[in-house]
């Protein structure tokens, strides 16, 4: 059997006050507290109805939110549509932990603090009593089981909750390589498991883990049959990760390791460089840090390179423009500088990670989305595409002419206006008859929100050729493939009772959507525009993504198109708290 890659599950972001409501201990060093709670439950807060809390993955985590040890106040996010919004001063302190006890419903939930003497999460937890109360925020995705033969799991005890969960979850008919990393005996625990499970449990006080690692390198071979799951120490895990890949010839899909922690650094210090990460604005910056990524310097750091000269020559760029930009480099975290000794610092750390890389490079659609900033200018001049005037082309072109950035940009573009459109798909699912026909950027997520909504209709998405792999794999991940329909835009378009028509981006004019009605002739039609900033600061930086790479519709005015053309007149009109005007158009009575 081929390994298949695991679904990860998005789920919308909620912030709940939960109550202390009984203590356990696990062992001399671990805690389990019980945690309970109206919030834990549907509800309401500031107008907008919450939905209850999930947690459908092992290694699931949300985030607790403690009073500053400096001054005691306690900051916290305010909630937006689906998401959480993060002050900028003060930053709230927050510690990520894993749901240890919880089936979907349950009145409590349950989480388990390793007790090791310091630490603002730690030190709470070893004094919380009944009734002590805190704010916790997602999770926000869930990784579901992998559909795998064999399974290693490594880790720390801040890792013993995710690995129980993996333990108790795995089918019976699965084996599992378990190694667990303590520093004393006593925090041995005992794990209920239906696996064919070999648990090693290394007590090691060292900083480097040898032990640890030479554990996990004395496990059977992996095969392509094999998912490897681990979390912990961050210089720890980085050679894990090398080995599993490098050394083992694992596909990236089949290994999840995550760094927990980072020794001698404290997480708010991770929280705040992870801000700074994405904060920084002076030009000098964004494009070093984009040169970095595009030749890798980070990553040959990470892989030992120790000295500048021999960065220059891994690299195969020029030794003194290397000197030049270096200061910058240390300025911005990338590298520490001891003397000639060259390291990577905590920006550069991050700067190793696939998912941070991405952002920041050349060649993938969110790289170059971001790089269209550079064309604001042609932007707020015309609303035309920011990206054309950068890149001399648009980026439906790049898409077209390129399989995998089409597919990366398709996958990309259903997660944003899933999330643009999500306050738009209740009164449109009220409306819409058969046969449903969805057009325009992001249709597959539409359809898929109104198919979700709506049990007894089927529909069609028309989309680019390059967007129906992942728009499949959306359709799939929602269990929706048997009551969608993907077709490429130059396919004969079928009859629609229902148009719905995403209408952002400057190619969408009248004349364009003109054609689209004409070729479907359906009944009523439902206009989707983006005119507005939305209220979320999140889905504000992912609609002005879109409006910069694909410009704005040039509608006339304030109201829609006039449609009058096909015995189609406006019947209602409203506005989404995600910046979209909804348009509906039926036929004349």
């Amino acid at each position: 059997m081929d390994y298949q890659k695991p679904t990860v599950l998005r789920l919308p972001i909620v912030l709940r006050e939960i109550e202390v409501s009984r203590v356990e201990a696990v062992s001399p060093t671990l805690q389990r507290i019980w945690f309970r709670g109206e919030q834990l439950a549907t509800f309401s807060k500031d107008g907008r109805g919450l939905p209850p809390f999930r947690s459908e993955g092992p290694d699931d985590h949300v985030k607790f939110f403690f009073p500053s040890p400096v001054d005691g106040v306690l900051s916290l996010p305010t909630q937006a549509d689906g998401t959480i919004d993060w002050p900028r001063n003060p930053r709230p302190v927050a510690r990520d932990y894993t749901p240890r006890a919880y089936s979907n419903g349950d009145p409590e939930i349950a989480f388990e603090f390793v007790l090791h003497g310091h630490g603002i999460a730690s030190t709470w937890a070893a004094q919380a009593k009944p009734g002590d109360r805190l704010h916790m925020a997602g999770p926000k995705a869930s990784l579901l089981m992998p559909d795998a033969r064999h399974f290693v799991l490594i880790g720390d005890q801040t890792a013993l909750p995710a690995i129980c969960n993996w333990l108790e979850r795995l089918p019976e008919n699965s084996t599992a390589d378990v190694v667990i990393w303590i520093e004393q005996d006593a925090s041995r625990i005992a794990i209920d498991t239906r696996a064919r499970a070999d648990i090693r449990w290394i007590v090691d006080t060292s900083t480097d883990a040898q032990a640890v690692i030479d554990a996990v390198k004395a496990l059977p071979r992996p095969d392509a049959d094999t998912f490897v799951w681990g979390a912990m120490e961050s210089g720890v895990l980085r050679k894990l990760r090398a080995y599993y890949i490098e050394d083992c010839g694992l596909e990236r899909g089949q290994i999840d390791l995550t760094a927990y922690w980072r020794r001698g650094i404290d997480d708010d210090q991770v929280l705040a460089s992870a801000f700074r990460l994405s904060e920084m604005a002076d030009l000098q910056i964004p494009f070093a840090l984009r040169a970095a990524v595009e030749f890798r310097l980070a990553e040959h750091v990470a892989a030992g390179v120790g000295d500048l000269p021999t960065l220059a020559q891994r690299a195969g760029i020029d030794q003194a423009a290397l000197t030049q930009v270096m200061p910058l480099f240390v300025a911005c975290d990338v590298f520490k500088l001891s003397g000639e000794k060259l390291s990577l610092g905590l920006i550069g750390e991050m700067l190793c990670s696939p998912f941070r890389a991405g952002q920041l490079s050349r060649t993938t659609p969110h790289g170059r989305m971001l790089l269209a900033a550079s064309g604001m200018s042609t932007f707020l001049k015309t609303g035309n595409s920011a990206y054309g005037a950068v890149f001399g082309h648009e980026m439906d072109e790049d898409a077209r002419g390129n399989a995998e950035f089409g597919a990366s940009l398709g996958h990309d573009l259903g997660h944003v206006i899933e999330a643009l459109a999500s306050g738009a798909i209740a009164p449109i699912a009220e409306a819409c008859t058969a046969p449903l026909v969805v057009t325009g950027l992001g249709a597959d997520a539409v359809l898929a929100g109104l198919l979700s909504a709506r049990p007894d209709l089927t529909g069609t998405a028309i989309l680019p050729a390059y967007a129906l792999p992942p728009a499949a794999g959306h359709m799939e991940e929602a269990g929706l493939q048997t009551r969608a329909t993907l077709l490429p835009d130059d396919a004969p378009a079928p009859a629609a009772g229902t148009l719905v028509i995403t209408a952002l981006g400057a190619r969408w004019t009248d004349d364009t959507i003109a054609k689209a009605i004409a070729a479907h002739g359906p009944g009523s039609v439902w206009l989707i525009e983006l005119v507005e900033a939305p209220e979320s600061a999140e889905l504000r930086e992912d609609a002005m993504h879109i409006n910069l790479a694909f410009g704005i519709r040039p509608a006339g005015g304030g109201a829609s198109v006039d449609l009058s053309a096909f015995g189609l007149a406006l019947a209602d009109q409203r506005s989404t708290a995600s910046g979209l005007r909804l348009s509906r158009f039926v036929r004349h009575a």
